[in-house]
């Protein structure tokens, strides 16, 4: 994937912007209060900017001022996950994305994104109880059952990667990505099967 990259020294200028934001202020309760959501706001719309920009960097820049001011919003940490993992910083991902595991235990996608950062890392057996927390907290959501499969599948388990992507395309037979993957899974467990049976006939 080609990814675009910003300076360091750009996205420190944009670093620095952030910090005046927020020093201007005036350091009244009521005063603070109004000017930490507009802050908040902005740091997260210049991160969407940068995002579609395919600035990975500066995306992240302004993701970490964004929670600094609110540590407790699991979505702006999971975008500061993903835009780790496009800049190929894999340890610092999951290292945020364990973090945010334990903060955010019943957000689905933390530790989606803890199993995929794992994944990333060559660490399939380990991104698998992380897959099947998220499917069990929200199994209709197809990335997060095909993903289990995907683990399952790479991790030597067919016959439950099998069984999974058969529940996707019942649940949604439009399903692409669960077809792609069941009609590569399925012939060879197929064949596995029948090398089962000739050694039991012999």
């Amino acid at each position: 994937m080609t990814r675009s990259h910003s300076s360091p020294s750009h996205a420190s200028d944009h670093s620095n912007h952030s910090d005046r934001l927020l020093s201007e202020a005036p350091q009244t309760g009521a005063v603070q209060d109004a000017i930490i959501p507009r802050a908040l706001n902005a740091f997260i719309d210049n991160a969407r900017t940068a995002n579609a920009q395919g600035n990975q960097v500066e995306r992240a820049v302004w993701l970490q001022a964004a929670m600094m001011l609110q540590s407790d919003r699991p979505e702006t940490g999971l975008d500061l996950v993903d835009s780790m993992l496009k800049q190929n910083r894999i340890p610092d991902g999951i290292q945020l994305a364990a973090q945010l595991v334990d903060s955010h235990p019943p957000h689905a996608l933390t530790p989606w994104y803890l199993g995929y950062a794992l994944q990333l890392a060559g660490r399939h057996a380990d991104a698998i109880p992380f897959y099947e927390r998220a499917h069990a907290i929200n199994p209709a959501v197809p990335t997060l059952r095909n993903n289990l499969a995907v683990a399952y599948e790479i991790s030597g388990n067919e016959e439950k990667a099998l069984i999974v992507l058969e529940e996707a395309v019942a649940a949604n037979s439009a399903d692409i990505e669960a077809w792609t993957n069941l009609s590569r899974v399925y012939p060879r467990h197929w064949e596995l099967e029948r090398a089962r049976g000739r050694q039991a006939l012999g």
